[in-house]
């Protein structure tokens, strides 16, 4: 564009000048059109001499249709309309600058007010003869607004943490952002598959909270690549999420909620049925609340996990302490039982017994069996349980439960198995993990007065600190078990108590009080841990957490024991109890072996040190009181180091009954005592030696 230039050798024609002067107000014109702001000039009376693009858009009008019109013919500004005209006057007879931070500007097509930031100054006229009122407007609305939404947001969550911060930050960020729907969620840390749903808004109340697959959501997005803005058609993109579908969601808006090391912790979304716009400044608003949920979030789960390690710590305080007495019991349990049984069975190996006799002899076995188990419950706290651990189906030990308990189990309730691959393996004691589960099953029986439905299903997932749950566990791939049921549930002051032995509530008084501190117990000793999912009246999950196989076992068969005659030999018996001295004794003997029986160690020495060569084998008990079970072997084999010893004790993984086999012992018995299949071992023992 040419421009007049006043050092020009030749000066330009006043056509030349008017055409120059054209072109620059054209130029000058295009130039105010370009700029965002409301740029006008009106004359005294308010008319509009002079408008930009801009100001003819805000009154949705062509530049040309508001030209000598005023504000009160094009617009009529609500209630504040006399306080602009009146504010013109005042710049005009004054002949001053005007600055308005803030003014409120409505009209008939406009659906919301607009803020702007508005300077008025008075000019002179085109024709000098007077002054007119030049304006400039910037639009403050999107400010204005992001203002307005922190403050609603920052007023309603200041006050507020844990549950009711996530409450109050869904309902105002829904209300902020003009939306139906809000929520905030977080990565399941056990199942980073899930998201659990920590507060949900729900158009004018909160929802109950959910859990939802990431995978096909528009959380999986977010957790991939940020913030996420789906203007319509959300359904379509992302079909498998059949939540969207449910409730007519079609727009969304979502950020992810991240830790102090940039590690996504969860999500939060608004989302409609109708359009949300896209606004950066909603965008913002997201991300400075999913901040703030961030830390909150972080600080929830900092707490809950030191209240949960001073739980966890209590609990073993606890379970340590009966174990200590529960070991004590078993063992004095174990040699009364002993006593009892031993006896039974050498009944039993008389000739000519009659049949009556015969059938109330089993039946007292029978009970014996069953105080037997109870004393392996005892034990189970104690931790001195025998795992027999091998690689096995998850889905056989499920399904065998199930057969088992399906004579006791009511036609009123039913158990599915949902999703349980047969070759899932874990590493366990299948006897072990199978009474774990029957106590589960009889639990929910027991929650179920009018019938249900139990549930089993499994995935597997991989969990990189398990030592949180459990001290013993490792990273790597666990099972998964959900065991469910439909009955009455569990209050929440109960759910922190459920796992301590002999607790029990009026809804579950039956029983022994041990069944589910015996789960817990299972659960720990095999690596895993135990979880609980409660609400009264819908019913209750637990969830048992259990390391996948990555190594082969051996799995070892248990055969019966036949009754057998020794080819001589002589067995010497140490143990404190005269009843189980004296009934090892007679089975010897019974069975073509020679048996000479002490009650106390030092006695047993003596006899030793001038015999010991016509003993073939000693019978030893570890607990006894004076010279100990350890003592007295040590004094065995220092006068025959040759010695062969069978080690006894009513403690299963009895530390000092380890260190002798360590030592050499031929092998370990546990109390409560099969004679039989004692004298069986000892027999073939010494055929084979003898051979």
């Amino acid at each position: 564009m040419s421009q007049f230039r006043p050092n020009s050798p030749a000066s330009p024609s006043h056509a030349d000048l008017a055409s120059l002067l054209e072109r620059q107000r054209g130029y000058l014109s295009r130039l105010i059109d370009a700029i965002p702001h409301l740029i006008y000039v009106q004359d005294a009376s308010g008319r509009y001499l002079l408008v930009n693009q801009a100001t003819a858009a805000f009154f949705g009008l062509k530049p040309y249709e508001l030209l000598g019109k005023s504000d009160q013919e094009v617009c009529r500004f609500a209630a504040n309309l006399p306080l602009l005209v009146e504010g013109d006057r005042e710049v005009l007879s004054e002949l001053r600058t005007m600055v308005f931070p803030e003014q409120r500007l409505q009209h008939a097509n406009l659906t919301t007010p607009r803020w702007y930031h508005t300077i008025k100054q008075a000019v002179r006229s085109e024709d000098d003869t007077g002054h007119c009122l030049l304006g400039i407007s910037t639009d403050l609305t999107e400010r204005k607004l992001a203002e307005d939404a922190l403050r609603l947001i920052v007023e309603g969550t200041a006050s507020s943490t844990a549950e009711d911060f996530f409450h109050q930050l869904v309902r105002y960020l829904a209300s902020a952002l003009e939306t139906k729907y809000a929520f905030v969620g977080r990565i399941d840390p056990l199942d980073p598959e899930s998201i659990e749903t920590l507060a949900i808004w729900k158009g004018n109340h909160f929802a109950e909270n959910e859990r939802y697959a990431v995978q096909g959501s528009p959380s999986e997005q977010i957790i991939k690549s940020g913030l996420l803005y789906c203007e319509q058609d959300l359904q379509s993109r992302f079909p498998q999420d059949t939540g969207l579908k449910r409730h007519g969601i079609n727009s969304y808006l979502g950020a992810p909620i991240y830790d102090a090391h940039a590690n996504v912790l969860g999500v939060l979304a608004v989302m409609d049925n109708k359009t949300i716009r896209d606004w950066q400044v909603g965008r913002w608003i997201m991300h400075i609340f999913a901040a703030r949920a961030g830390a909150e979030l972080e600080r929830l789960l900092t707490e809950g996990e030191s209240r949960r390690l001073q739980r966890q710590l209590l609990h073993a305080q606890k379970m340590e302490a009966i174990g200590q007495l529960a070991a004590g019991v078993a063992h004095d349990l174990n040699n009364a039982l002993g006593a009892v049984v031993g006896h039974l069975q050498l009944i039993r190996m008389e000739d000519a017994i009659a049949p009556d006799v015969m059938s109330s002899i089993n039946t007292a076995l029978g009970g014996c069996e069953r105080a037997s188990s109870l004393i392996q419950q005892l034990l189970a706290f104690s931790r001195q349980e025998k795992y027999n651990l091998e690689d096995v189906s998850l889905y056989h030990i499920v399904s065998e439960t199930i057969k088992f308990l399906g004579r006791i189990i009511g036609k009123d309730i039913q158990i599915k198995i949902e999703h349980i691959p047969e070759d899932l393996i874990i590493c366990g004691d299948q006897g072990q993990l199978q009474q774990a589960l029957t106590n589960l099953i009889i639990n929910a029986m027991h929650a179920m007065p009018q019938g249900g439905t139990i549930t089993f299903s499994s995935k597997s997932i991989h969990i990189h600190a398990p030592q949180h749950f459990n001290p013993k566990s490792l990273p790597g791939d666990y099972a998964l078990l959900r065991v469910s049921d439909t009955g009455v549930g569990i209050k929440s002051e109960h759910l922190s108590k459920i796992f301590e032995p002999f607790f029990s509530t009026r809804e579950f008084s039956c029983g022994t009080g041990l069944g589910l501190a015996m789960v817990y117990s299972i659960m720990q000793n095999h690596g895993g841990w135990i979880e609980v999912h409660s609400q009264p009246d819908k019913g209750t999950t637990f969830v048992l957490y259990l390391p996948i196989s990555n190594h082969d076992q051996t799995v070892v068969s248990k055969g019966g024991v036949a009754s057998v005659k020794a080819n001589g030999g002589k067995i010497m018996i140490v143990d404190d109890e005269p009843v189980l001295v004296d009934l090892a004794v007679r089975f010897m003997q019974k069975s073509g072996l020679a048996a000479e029986g002490f009650t106390a160690g030092e006695d047993a020495i003596a006899w030793y040190r001038e015999n010991y060569s016509s003993v073939d084998m000693v019978v030893l008990d570890v607990k006894m009181p004076g010279l100990s079970g350890e003592e007295c072997f040590d004094q065995i084999r220092q006068i025959n180091p040759h010695a062969q010893v069978v080690i006894l004790s009513g403690y299963v993984h009895d530390d000092s009954a380890e260190a002798l086999v360590k030592k050499g012992a031929l092998k370990f018995f546990h109390k409560p005592l099969q004679y039989p299949e004692l004298v069986q071992w000892i027999a073939a023992h010494l055929e084979k030696e003898g051979s």
